[in-house]
């Protein structure tokens, strides 16, 4: 069994999960964006039995059109370079939680050369960072530019202070 072989058929299919997830949500947004959808909004906390209660008592809480991706309406439209939209998290209840989950996957098509095709890789990253900008989580645009920080303060010092081996 070769074990790196697998590892990279699980990473190719959370990959093309989330550019799936993406594709559903964006779908999603721009259905109800230029009304081309009836708005059937769904409450998460009768859905599931009580079992979710972020939005008990309000009956305007989500919209799932064609059952494509989840998107939040409770809190109202965002409004970003004169443009409104509400906020999507496509199968997750909360689009912090969409962008938690899809952050790595940009990161992955970014830095490593899983999807070896250039025009594929370009779109699935274009896809799934709109789908990351519509999802607008301050925590997640905060860690990757935490991270963006510290990787690129130790390439420098790797670059500046190169490690001798030898005396």
């Amino acid at each position: 069994i070769n074990t790196r072989d697998y590892l990279l058929i699980y990473i190719k299919s959370y990959i093309f999960f989330v550019l799936l997830m993406s594709i559903g949500g964006l779908l999603a947004t721009a259905l109800v964006t230029f009304g081309l959808v009836d708005l059937s909004y769904i409450n998460l906390h009768e859905l599931t039995d009580g079992a979710f209660s972020r939005d008990s008592g309000s009956e305007y809480s989500y919209l799932f059109p064609y059952k494509l991706g989840l998107i939040v309406t409770g809190s109202g439209k965002l409004d970003l370079l004169g443009f409104s939209f509400y906020r999507i998290s496509g199968w997750a209840h909360e689009p912090t939680s969409a962008t938690l989950f899809v952050a790595p996957a940009m990161l992955l098509l970014i830095h490593t050369k899983i999807i070896t095709n250039s025009i594929t890789k370009i779109s699935m990253l274009a896809v799934i960072s709109t789908f990351w900008l519509f999802a607008m989580s301050v925590g997640s645009l905060i860690a990757l530019i935490m991270l963006y920080s510290f990787y690129i303060t130790a390439t420098l010092f790797i670059k500046i202070f190169p490690l001798k081996l030898s005396l």
